[in-house]
């Protein structure tokens, strides 16, 4: 299964991992089935496998994927724990970005920018400057937004931190500059 989804065939590795789960239950093939079902955007089948996944072994990379899937169903305060759950195991960048976007998606934006500089520390990441832009944009820190949607926008063009970066610039009256 491992190597299918390497490959991106995914339903080919979905398969396979129901196939090898049929004859023996381990936690690294339902870890390996939510991660496919992930990659195939069938979220709440992800979630499942990646709790029976936990239910075995405890393991950072599990809680981060059912994390993500929880987050894209909209369970935002359940991906908080799961984020949360998973950077205790490990400091992880791609986490922390969860960990934060989960917080900012329920008003908790000074833990969500916390959450984006922790990830930034670990790696610089075009989306997780983008995220913290948007944080600092709400929590009216201007200019700090200023620099997060620059930084995100050195690492690759993208329209949300151009919108991000005018808004940002017109909260700080530099009307020419946002245009």
């Amino acid at each position: 299964g491992g190597l299918l989804c390497r490959t991106n065939r995914f339903t080919d590795a979905i398969d396979a991992f129901r196939k090898s789960l049929a004859i023996k239950e381990d936690w690294n093939s339902y870890h390996g089935l939510g991660g496919a079902l992930f990659k195939t955007e069938q979220y709440i089948e992800a979630i499942d496998a990646f709790r029976n996944s936990l239910a075995m072994k405890e393991d950072w990379d599990s809680y981060r994927g059912i994390g993500w899937s929880l987050f894209n169903t909209f369970q935002f305060i359940e991906a908080i724990d799961a984020f949360s759950k998973s950077v205790a195991l490990k400091k992880d960048f791609n986490t922390y970005h969860g960990l934060g976007s989960a917080l900012f998606k329920t008003n908790q934006v000074v833990e969500a920018i916390d959450a984006f500089n922790k990830s930034l520390s670990l790696k610089a990441d075009w989306r997780a400057y983008q995220s913290l832009g948007l944080a600092l944009l709400r929590a009216k820190y201007y200019s700090e937004a200023v620099e997060a949607f620059q930084s995100s926008l050195a690492l690759k063009e993208d329209w949300d931190s151009y919108r991000g970066l005018g808004w940002a610039l017109s909260k700080e009256n530099l009307y020419t500059e946002a245009i």
